[in-house]
C-alpha cells in the first residue's frame, strides 16, 4: 500500500473515531439531562478537527502539513480535557502515524513528542482538575486514578514509538522498492542497448563479410560475362549463390543466442579461408587451439577474424595471411597478419568494423592492438583472459 492509500485510510479512521465519540457523548448528555458547557466544547473541538481533516491537505508542503497536525492535536487536547473522549488515545495514535509519514525523522520526533505531552496533559486535566465540579461524573479514588494515568502514558509512549518505527519501516520499504524498480529498468535498458550493439556488430562482422565477398564475386562474374566466358561465369554465379545463402545463415545466427554446438572456431575459420581462396590468390596459414575458450569468446573471435579478412579483401591486396590462436598461462592470443599494403596508423582504419572489434574484445576483458605501416602489412593481436 502506498502513502496516499495509507493517508486515505487514516482520514477514514479519524472520522469514524470522532463520530463514535460524539454520538456516545451526546447520548451521555441526553441520558443524564446535562447541559454542560465543557461537553459542548469537547464536541465542538471534535467537529472542528473533522473539518480540518476534510479541507486540509494530505500531501505536499511539509510546513502546511505540520501546521495542520498541530491544530488537530490542539483540538484533540481540548476535546479530551473537557469531555468524555474515551477514544482519545486512538486519534493521537493516528496523528503520530501522519507525522511519521512526513519522512523527516526530526519533524516526526518533534511532533510525536508534542502529541504525547498533549495526550498526557489532557488526560491529567480531565482526571484531576475537573473531577469534582466540572462534570457530573463519579471518579474513583486518587490512588487508582494515579495508577490509571501512569499506565495510560506508558502504553501511549510505547505505542507511539512502535508506530513511528513501523511507519518508517514502511517508508523505507517503499523507497527500496522504488530504487529496485529504477535499477531494474536501468538494467533492462542496458541489456537492450548491449543486445542491440551485439546484433549490429554481428551483422557487420558476419553478414558484412559475406556481402563483401558477394560483391567481389559478382564483379568477377561481370568481367567473365564481358569476355564471354560463360562456363566460368556460371560457376561464379553458383559461388555467389552459396555466398548469399551463407549471408542469410549469418543473419539468422545474429538474431539468436549462440549455443556451444553452433560453432567450431577452427572449422569456421578454415571455411572462410576456402571461400576467399576461390576469389583471391591468397595463401593461408592457420593454426588454432580453441580448447580453453568459452562459447562467447569463440563466437567473438570468429567475428573478429571475419572483420580482419574483410578488410584484407577490400584494402590490403595481400598474398599471404596468417591466423594463429594459442592458449597458455591464463590467456589466449589471436594473431592475424598479412603482407598487404598496410596503412599509416590504426587511426586511418578507424570505422565501424574496428570499433566493433574493440567493443568485442573489451566485453571479454581483453586487449586489442593493431600495427601497420605502408608497404609492410598489418598485424592484429587480440589477448584474452581464459
Amino acid at each position: 500500500m502506498d502513502t496516499n492509500a495509507i493517508l486515505k485510510r487514516i482520514r477514514q479512521a479519524e472520522w469514524l473515531t470522532q463520530a463514535i465519540t460524539a454520538v456516545c457523548q451526546l447520548a451521555w448528555m441526553w441520558g443524564n439531562g446535562l447541559d454542560d458547557i465543557y461537553y459542548k466544547t469537547s464536541i465542538a473541538c471534535m467537529a472542528l478537527a473533522a473539518g480540518l481533516i476534510a479541507v486540509g491537505p494530505t500531501r505536499g508542503d511539509n510546513k502546511k502539513l505540520i501546521a495542520l497536525y498541530l491544530a488537530q492535536g490542539t483540538l484533540y487536547m481540548i476535546a479530551t480535557a473537557t469531555g468524555t473522549f474515551r477514544l482519545y488515545g486512538l486519534v493521537f495514535f493516528l496523528l503520530v502515524v501522519k507525522a511519521a509519514l512526513l519522512n523527516n525523522l526530526k519533524t516526526t520526533i518533534a511532533l510525536s513528542t508534542f502529541f504525547f505531552l498533549g495526550h498526557a496533559g489532557a488526560h491529567l486535566i480531565s482526571v484531576y482538575f475537573y473531577k469534582s465540579h466540572l462534570h457530573s461524573i463519579i471518579h474513583d479514588g486518587p490512588i487508582f486514578l494515579t495508577i490509571n494515568f501512569v499506565e495510560s502514558q506508558i502504553i501511549a509512549g510505547v505505542v507511539f514509538v512502535a508506530v513511528i518505527l513501523f511507519t518508517r519501516a514502511i517508508l523505507a520499504e517503499q523507497a527500496s522498492r522504488a530504487r529496485a524498480d529504477r535499477l531494474t529498468k536501468e538494467i533492462e535498458d542496458m541489456a537492450v542497448a548491449v543486445e542491440r550493439g551485439r546484433i549490429v556488430r554481428d551483422i557487420h562482422d558476419g553478414v558484412g563479410h559475406s556481402l563483401t565477398s558477394l560483391n567481389i564475386q559478382l564483379e568477377l562474374t561481370s568481367k567473365q560475362l564481358e569476355g564471354e566466358r560463360k562456363e566460368e561465369a556460371r560457376q561464379s554465379l553458383e559461388l555467389s549463390r552459396k555466398i548469399a545463402s551463407g549471408a542469410l545463415t549469418e543473419l539468422r545466427r545474429s538474431l539468436k543466442t549462440i549455443k556451444e554446438e553452433d560453432i567450431n572456431l577452427a572449422d569456421a575459420v578454415d571455411s572462410l579461408a576456402q571461400r576467399i581462396k576461390e576469389q583471391r590468390q591468397i595463401a593461408f596459414e592457420i593454426d588454432i587451439d580453441e580448447t580453453a575458450l568459452s562459447t562467447s569468446a569463440r563466437h567473438n573471435l570468429l567475428l573478429i577474424v571475419k572483420e580482419c579478412l574483410t578488410n584484407i579483401q577490400k584494402h590490403a591486396s595481400a598474398s599471404i595471411v596468417k591466423i594463429r590462436l594459442a592458449s597458455g598461462a591464463g590467456k589466449a592470443e589471436l594473431l592475424v597478419t598479412d603482407n598487404g599494403r598496410g596503412f599509416q596508423s590504426a587511426d586511418d582504419a578507424e570505422g565501424l568494423g574496428i570499433r566493433g572489434m574493440h567493443e568485442r574484445v573489451a566485453s571479454l576483458g581483453g586487449t586489442l592492438k593493431i600495427k601497420s605501416l605502408p608497404g609492410q602489412g598489418t598485424e592484429v593481436l587480440v589477448s584474452l583472459p581464459t
